[in-house]
């Protein structure tokens, strides 16, 4: 029964035409694999096109986080040792007042020493020159 089926001419134009649905569905479906494909490939490609951007962002904005840390760390040590500086111009500043004034002091004290030193031999001198005047009577 199947081959009388299969045998008939009704039958072969039915199978002839369901063999060229099937190719043209097959042919169909061959380029929709390949638009599919190609629309894949395209997606993949602009995914790449992104991701590298992503990543070259990402990658800049790290660079730029760093070299802020970075400048950051090196203006915080700049600042210290400024600091340092301006605090041992200030010790040394210190220290040179303090030697000025004890250098004034000295001299002040040796001026003053001096200073009694004439007085009394100003008060000697007039006193000697009194009792001349004493002495020595015209």
């Amino acid at each position: 029964m199947v081959s009388s089926i299969i045998n008939s001419p009704r039958t072969e134009a039915t199978i002839t035409k369901a063999d060229e649905a099937i190719q043209q569905a097959s042919y169909k479906l061959t380029a929709a694999d390949k638009e599919t494909i190609s629309g894949a490939i395209a997606v993949q490609n602009e995914q790449s096109k992104i991701l590298g951007a992503s990543t070259g962002v990402t990658g800049a904005l790290l660079f730029m986080e760093s070299l802020i840390g970075a400048k950051g760390t090196v203006l915080d040590a700049f600042a210290e040792q400024s600091m340092l500086e301006v605090d041992n111009q200030i010790t040394e500043i210190d220290q040179s007042l303090i030697n000025l004034a004890e250098e004034a002091s000295t001299r002040l004290g040796k001026s003053i020493q001096k200073k009694e030193q004439l007085k009394a031999r100003l008060n000697l001198l007039r006193e000697r020159v009194s009792s001349m005047g004493t002495q020595i009577r015209f």
